[in-house]
C-alpha cells in the first residue's frame, strides 16, 4: 500500500486474491490429470523446487518496490500451488495407506489452515518491521526448507496409469458440474464451507 496509496489498496487486494485462485479455476484439470499420470512425488518436489525461482522473482520486487513484479509472483505461486495440490493430497494414501487417508486428511487441514492464519499475521507485522533484503532472504529459506522436506519424503506410490481424461478447463468445468448433479448437496456443503472460512 505504502508504494502505490492506500486509494488502490482495494484493487491491488482484488488483484492478489484473484492471482492466486484463478489458477485453480484453469489449471485443476490438468493437476489432477498429472496426479494420475506422473509420480505425485515427483510432482511435489518439481514444485517445491519452482517455488525457489518464484521467491528470488517476489524478493526482486519487494527489493526494487516494483508492485507488478509482486503481482506476477502471487500469480506464479497460484499456478504452483494448483499444479501440485492433488499430488500433494493424493500422497495421503501412498504415505499411510488406505486405512489412514481420513487421518491424514485431517491433519493436513489441521496444519493448512493454521499455516494460513500465521502467514497473514507474520506478513503484517514483518512489512511493518523487515527491510526487504530481510523479507528477501526469509522468503528464499521457507522456500529452500518446503524443497528439502520434500527429498525426505518416502511414499509407496501406485504405478502411474494412461490417463485420457480431458484438461481443458471449460469442457472439464462442464463435465464436473454435470457429474455432480448426483452429488449435488454434498458439492454445495463444500462450496459454502469454503465461502464461510474464507469471508469470515
Amino acid at each position: 500500500m505504502g508504494w502505490i496509496g492506500i486509494e488502490y489498496e482495494e484493487t491491488l487486494v482484488s488483484l492478489a486474491a484473484g492471482s492466486l485462485v484463478l489458477p485453480y479455476v484453469f489449471l485443476s484439470p490438468l493437476a489432477g490429470k498429472w496426479a494420475v499420470t506422473f509420480k505425485k512425488i515427483h510432482v511435489v518436489r518439481i514444485a517445491k523446487a519452482a517455488k525457489i525461482p518464484v521467491m528470488i522473482l517476489a524478493s526482486a520486487g519487494f527489493l526494487f518496490h516494483n508492485i507488478w513484479l509482486v503481482m506476477f509472483s502471487i500469480l506464479l505461486m497460484g499456478i504452483q500451488s494448483s499444479l501440485f495440490s492433488p499430488s500433494k493430497y493424493g500422497l495421503i494414501r501412498d504415505i499411510g495407506g488406505t486405512e489412514h487417508i481420513s487421518y491424514g486428511t485431517g491433519n493436513m487441514e489441521m496444519v493448512s489452515l493454521p499455516g494460513m492464519i500465521l502467514g497473514t499475521i507474520m506478513a503484517s507485522f514483518f512489512a511493518l518491521t523487515v527491510p526487504a533484503w530481510g523479507l528477501s532472504v526469509l522468503f528464499l529459506i521457507i522456500a529452500a526448507g518446503g524443497l528439502i522436506c520434500s527429498l525426505f519424503l518416502k511414499a509407496v506410490e501406485t504405478p502411474p496409469e494412461e490417463n485420457r481424461e480431458t484438461v481443458h478447463p471449460f469442457s472439464c468445468s462442464r463435465e464436473v458440474l454435470w457429474a455432480s448433479q448426483h452429488y449435488l448437496l454434498y458439492f454445495l456443503s463444500i462450496f459454502g464451507s469454503r465461502i464461510r472460512n474464507n469471508g469470515f
